[in-house]
């Protein structure tokens, strides 16, 4: 039996990607693109068993002022029958690390967060890191086999109502749109978002940036409702394979009396059904054991309500590579105590 672990093209780990069944769009090259773009660097790397790659991710060299460390965004990628390989994968990878002058290394696992799963990572050596760094509380909503009638049954009996209500509303319309231009038009009701629930947005070179590096492979979308000709909400989705990601949300309040954002949801999801999706992905919520005290705990109710079913992943987690990585651990857990969560 032959181990070896090594950098890859991006066509082998997309290959990878789709030989295991796995979509999510922070995976795909693009996102690395997309992150290069922004001053970092990425590479994919894999561990090959008998010249056959058993675990692959997209890896993001993240050139931070507190120090350089290599990022994993839902990653490593492997199926569990591979899962004693991580500790070969991550001694290939910490090579790299050394070589690249990155201080720690960190993953956040697409893996549903129990004890089995934990402890898969603690063998190699890995441990909660203070900060998160995607979303590790989703939600999901399950197309497969699905139709229109079903999805609605499914649904919170307020949310189908006001899907309807909104049907019914004239002057409502949504436009959906596949050009970078229109993203300044998402980043300026983000601004209005962030104002109301106290948040930091992100920025319109961040938005445009991350919308066209996925242009290759077509996969955004921008959904922009209006009331009378005024924009009132709007959206922002990445599709890949068979799932779908809602990203970005954002809404007027001015007009919270208009359903605009079910509509929004609603006509996303019949194009996720049209395009013969699988799963839709509501990105972020709060914990599950902690949904009423969390700041996310009304998006949280409005993403659920829609039928998707909620999934805990393991939380972000970090390997040491060197003791430069104790100066970002103390600025990291000040940030998040600071936040608040």
């Amino acid at each position: 039996m032959k181990i070896k672990s090594q950098i890859i093209s991006d066509k082998k780990h997309i290959q990878f990607l789709n030989s295991n069944n796995f979509d999510i769009y922070v995976q795909h090259p693009s996102f690395g693109k997309f992150n290069q773009i922004l001053g970092d660097e990425y590479f994919c790397f894999a561990l090959f068993k008998n010249s056959k790659p058993i675990i692959s991710s997209l890896c993001i060299l993240i050139k931070a002022k507190r120090g350089h460390f290599i990022y994993l965004p839902y990653g490593p990628v492997y199926n569990d029958d591979f899962k004693d390989h991580l500790d070969q994968f991550f001694k290939g990878l910490k090579q790299v690390a050394k070589e690249k002058n990155a201080s720690f290394i960190r993953v956040s696992p697409y893996k549903e967060l129990n004890n089995e799963s934990l402890q898969t990572f603690k063998k190699s050596n890995f441990f909660k890191a203070p900060m998160h760094m995607i979303a590790q509380n989703t939600a999901l909503l399950d197309l497969k086999n699905k139709d229109e009638k079903a999805i609605l049954k499914a649904m919170n009996k307020n949310h189908r109502n006001l899907i309807r209500k909104s049907l019914k509303t004239q002057d409502l319309t949504i436009k959906v749109s596949t050009d970078v231009n229109d993203i300044k038009l998402v980043a300026n009701l983000l601004e209005i978002t962030a104002k109301r629930h106290k948040f930091t947005p992100f920025s319109l070179k961040y938005l445009e940036t991350e919308f066209s590096a996925f242009q290759e492979i077509n996969a955004g979308r921008i959904y922009l409702c209006y009331y009378q000709e005024e924009l009132i909400a709007a959206s922002i989705t990445y599709q890949n394979g068979k799932t779908k990601v809602y990203k970005h949300g954002a809404s007027n309040m001015k007009y919270k009396n208009i359903p605009a954002s079910y509509l929004i949801q609603w006509q996303s999801i019949l194009d996720a059904l049209k395009d013969g999706l699988h799963t839709y992905n509501f990105w972020g919520v709060a914990p599950s054991k902690d949904h009423k005290k969390h700041p996310f705990y009304g998006i949280t109710h409005f993403k659920l309500g829609f039928g998707a079913k909620q999934l805990d992943l393991l939380p972000a987690m970090d390997m040491m590579v060197n003791f430069r990585y104790i100066f970002n651990w103390l600025i990291e857990t000040l940030r998040r105590l600071k936040r608040g969560f």
